[in-house]
C-alpha cells in the first residue's frame, strides 16, 4: 500500500512530522479496507515526493499494527539515501518479494544455517578421532540449551573446535 503526499509544511518540523503521521494512517485504512480474505499488503509506505520515503511492516497480514521497518531509527529514507545500494536493494525487495524481508523468516534460515554448521561440526569433532559426545545433544522442544549441557573432561572439545576449518561463509 502505498501513499504519497506533498505536505507543504517544511522538513523536519511538527507540521512535517504530522502530515506524515496523517498519511501513514490514511494509508493503514485503506490497507485495512481491503477484504480480509484477500489478506493485508505486508507494507505501507509513506512517501513525501522529493523529500522522504518511511516504511511500515506487517507481516502476518491481518492488518494489525503496521510498525517501523526495519526499525524506529532508519525507517524514515531521505532522498539521499537512495544512492545506497543496500537502499535500493531493500525497496526492490518490497515490490518484488516482500515476504524475503519478514524477520521471522530470516530468524528461520539463520537457524537452519546453525544447525547445519553444527552438524558438520560434530561429524568433524567425531571423525577427528573424539568419538561421540558421552551425552547426545537433545531434540525437539525440551531440549536443553548448549550452556547447560556437559563438557568432556580434558578440553578435547575446544582442541577440536580451533582445528575445525571448514566454517561457511555467512553471506
Amino acid at each position: 500500500m502505498l501513499e504519497a503526499k506533498k505536505l507543504k509544511a517544511a522538513g523536519h518540523t511538527k507540521g512535517f512530522d504530522d502530515g506524515l503521521l496523517r498519511a501513514r494512517s490514511q494509508g493503514e485504512g485503506y490497507a485495512r479496507a481491503l477484504p480480509a480474505a484477500e489478506g493485508r499488503p505486508p507494507f505501507v509506505i509513506v512517501v513525501h515526493v522529493g523529500n522522504v520515503i518511511e516504511l511500515y511492516a506487517e507481516f502476518s497480514q491481518s492488518g494489525a499494527t503496521y510498525t517501523p521497518f526495519p526499525d524506529p531509527r532508519s525507517h524514515r529514507l531521505a532522498l539521499a539515501d537512495l544512492a545506497r545500494p543496500e537502499v535500493r536493494a531493500r525497496l526492490a525487495a518490497i515490490w518484488h518479494d516482500p515476504h524475503s524481508l519478514n524477520p521471522a523468516r530470516i530468524s528461520a534460515q539463520v537457524t537452519r544455517q546453525v544447525a547445519d554448521l553444527l552438524a558438520r561440526l560434530a561429524k568433524s569433532l567425531e571423525a577427528g578421532g573424539a568419538g561421540p559426545h558421552p551425552h547426545p545433544l537433545p531434540e525437539g522442544e525440551g531440549a536443553k540449551t548448549a550452556q547447560a549441557l556437559p563438557l568432556p573432561p580434558g578440553g578435547a572439545t575446544v582442541f577440536k573446535v580451533k582445528r575445525f576449518q571448514a566454517w561457511p561463509s555467512c553471506g
